[in-house]
């Protein structure tokens, strides 16, 4: 393990005046390299009136240890007039673990030690800490010699980041089980607790959430447990821009935002699973399955609109012309026009027909934006949009976005 070394110097450094025994930034050093640690650089802070001790404790370091890397830093003026200011020391503190972050590499880790300085010094290490400045650090003690009692350890971690942990962990949970993965995976950033694979998933997820299906595969493609493939398998037809496939995205997206009670959100996404819907409508009534089953929208529509123009013996096409004048492209009410003419979709133009009816609680939104409190008969709304996709292609027994998030949990 390599290790940075940041302390500040204390009046008992790198000797004690009493007894001439090694001080706590000696005593720490040579413990660390007996339990076979690298000391990458030892960084010590140091006030006006301990330059002399700074001084010989580096030139210690480098001839007792061979310690090449030891950088004096000269805390501010304040800290020297006033050095039991624990604000003043915090602020160095944190300057020294700034210069320290200058050398740091994936796989060092900080060793504060709490032992040197005055009250508030020791006590900036594990206030730090504690606040998540270092993730990768261990706050050490240094007991007196001459006091140890037998059973005690002469050098010693204090580390409270067990509690910083804690408290991540109980962020991101939330964070999680909202669906903020950008939150999740920077407050992790900003923690003891991030791995590659919870990364992986994280970035999966975000991408998966705003549609970038391709980024979402590539963040977890060579990953080969069965859970994690699942997931990369979920998304291969919403790859191949299968449409069945997308209306269950949408749905699920939608699902989502009337949970987080987001409501105007909703609307725009049950607005889109219903433009989406009916355009599957005209995809299946008009051309065959080969033609439109892994298609954009707009490079069929034109041929729809000519087999519309045909179908029934024109009789279709001469009902619509009594409503609409624009006939090069086909909009939402054309289309529900066109489902309810025949009864080819009659068990699904209940359900079809209930969604249509919020059509204008989202036009009332998005075009005299309008707020949305809420959202009247959420379950039957809901419960129609599933029963739509049972009847067009197999539905899933949960939202994969809570199978993301529960493996997530449990990594």
């Amino acid at each position: 393990m390599t290790t940075i070394l940041i302390s500040f110097v204390g009046t008992q450094d790198p000797y004690s005046d009493k007894n001439k025994k090694n001080g706590s930034i000696l005593t720490l050093t040579k413990y660390l390299l007996d339990q076979k640690e690298e000391i990458k650089k030892s960084i010590l802070l140091y006030t006006q009136d301990l330059e002399t001790q700074a001084e010989l404790t580096k030139e210690c370091l480098q001839q007792e240890f061979s310690l090449l890397k030891v950088e004096l830093i000269k805390v501010n003026q304040l800290l020297s007039i006033d050095p039991i200011n624990l604000s003043e020391a915090i602020n160095e503190a944190k300057k020294g673990l700034n210069t320290a972050e200058k050398d740091w590499q994936e796989g060092d880790t900080f060793a504060f030690n709490a032992s040197s300085g005055t009250p508030v010094m020791k006590s900036s290490w594990v206030i730090l800490q504690s606040a998540g400045y270092a993730p990768y650090s261990n706050v050490w003690q240094v007991r007196n010699p001459d006091t140890i009692k037998t059973g005690q350890d002469h050098v010693f971690t204090t580390n409270v980041n067990s509690l910083k942990q804690e408290f991540d962990q109980k962020i991101i949970t939330e964070q999680i089980n909202n669906y903020n993965y950008s939150g999740a995976l920077l407050t992790l950033e900003n923690s003891s607790l991030l791995t590659k694979k919870l990364k992986d998933l994280l970035i999966y997820g975000k991408h998966r959430l705003a549609f970038n299906f391709n980024l979402a595969y590539s963040q977890i493609s060579n990953y080969q447990e069965d859970e994690i493939k699942d997931f990369a398998t979920d998304i291969t037809s919403l790859r191949q821009n299968n449409v069945c496939a997308l209306l269950k995205e949408v749905y699920f997206k939608a699902c989502i935002k009337l949970e987080q009670k987001e409501y105007s959100d909703f609307l725009i996404w049950l607005f889109a699973f219903q433009e989406n819907l009916l355009q599957y409508f005209m995809r299946r009534k008009f051309l065959a399955k080969s033609q439109w089953e892994k298609t954009k929208w707009k490079s069929v529509e034109s041929a729809i609109i000519d087999k519309v123009k045909i179908f029934d013996q024109g009789k279709l096409f001469k009902t619509l012309q009594n409503n609409y004048v624009n006939f090069s492209y086909l909009n939402r009410p054309m289309m529900m026009d066109i489902i309810n003419y025949d009864n080819e979709f009659s068990k699904l133009l209940n359900s079809v027909n209930f969604i249509d009816k919020y059509a204008s609680e989202r036009n009332n939104h998005i075009h005299q934006l309008q707020g949305v409190e809420d959202i009247k008969q959420q379950e039957k709304l809901t419960k129609s949009m599933s029963d739509i996709l049972k009847l067009i292609t197999k539905l899933p027994n949960s939202n994969p976005f809570h199978t993301l998030n529960q493996t997530i949990l449990n990594l």
